[in-house]
């Protein structure tokens, strides 16, 4: 049964349409499970659209710590912010499930995506997303509990794999979420208790997706939607790629504004 997203790459139906010859000279490259991808030299020269790979987005801290604020699948776009003339990412990008990407000419997309109005908003929806996903995250890993964050990171990978048998390990949920693997475990403890999921070594698999759903924190919802406003072709949705962008930006800002406390929740500390 497929609980999740409609796996299909609008962006390159798109580009297959606006530029054949581009489309004709893609690559498919192949990504490696726990692979670190270097975007800054990697996006040089392409940009990678996902197909089947499943990839988090995170940033370094000085100290040797890290912080993943995004996990992306199929249709979702690696290098795009080079378009707009950033030199580099400011995050790095590793594998949480090996699979293909696209890769296609940078210089030849940025010379003819602002000729196009379809490919500029396909790519804004694409920035929008990653926007999305690390604003909500930033709220998110300060309020929410360990397990309302765990039970929303196990619907977003259903949704972008479209399979109830999801193959993740405590190891790397712990540094998705940025918290100790005891307080995955808890947090999977909390959730298994309820019946939403059942685990095995490498492996989580969601019996009641609804169980999950009750227990996840508010920002699926918004994540959730976010990711179907980038895959889909909805004209309607397409139509007002303008003013989601600038709504979402004032709810987040608003958001992230009541959520000023020197405060942190007890359970993120214990965990």
């Amino acid at each position: 049964m497929n609980d999740g997203l409609p796996r299909h790459l609008d962006f390159m139906e798109l580009i297959q349409k606006e530029l054949p010859l581009l489309y004709q000279k893609r690559h498919r490259r192949s990504l490696r499970h726990r692979e670190r991808l270097d975007l800054s030299s990697v996006t040089r020269k392409n940009i990678y659209v996902l197909d089947t790979a499943i990839v988090s987005l995170g940033a370094d801290l000085s100290d040797g710590r890290s912080a993943e604020v995004a996990i992306l699948g199929s249709g979702a776009i690696l290098g795009v912010c080079q378009l707009y003339g950033w030199s580099a990412p400011p995050y790095f990008a590793t594998v949480r499930q090996a699979g293909d990407v696209w890769e296609l000419d940078v210089a030849t997309l940025k010379a003819a995506f602002t000729h196009s109005p379809a490919l500029v908003e396909q790519l804004g929806f694409a920035m929008e997303h990653i926007f999305v996903q690390a604003t909500r995250s930033a709220v998110c890993n300060r309020l929410h509990y360990i397990d309302q964050q765990l039970a929303k990171t196990l619907l977003l990978y259903q949704d972008l794999t479209a399979h109830h048998d999801l193959q993740v390990t405590q190891q790397e949920l712990s540094e998705l979420l940025g918290v100790r693997r005891e307080g995955v475990t808890q947090a999977m403890g909390k959730l298994q208790a309820v019946g939403a999921i059942e685990t095995t070594r490498g492996r989580i698999y969601v019996r009641h997706r609804q169980q999950l759903e009750q227990h996840a924190c508010e920002c699926y919802q918004p994540i959730s939607a976010s990711v179907h406003s980038q895959l889909t072709a909805d004209k309607r949705m397409q139509a007002r790629a303008c003013r989601v962008p600038q709504r979402r930006l004032i709810n987040t800002m608003s958001t992230a504004d009541k959520a000023k406390t020197p405060e942190i929740n007890a359970a993120l500390v214990s965990a």
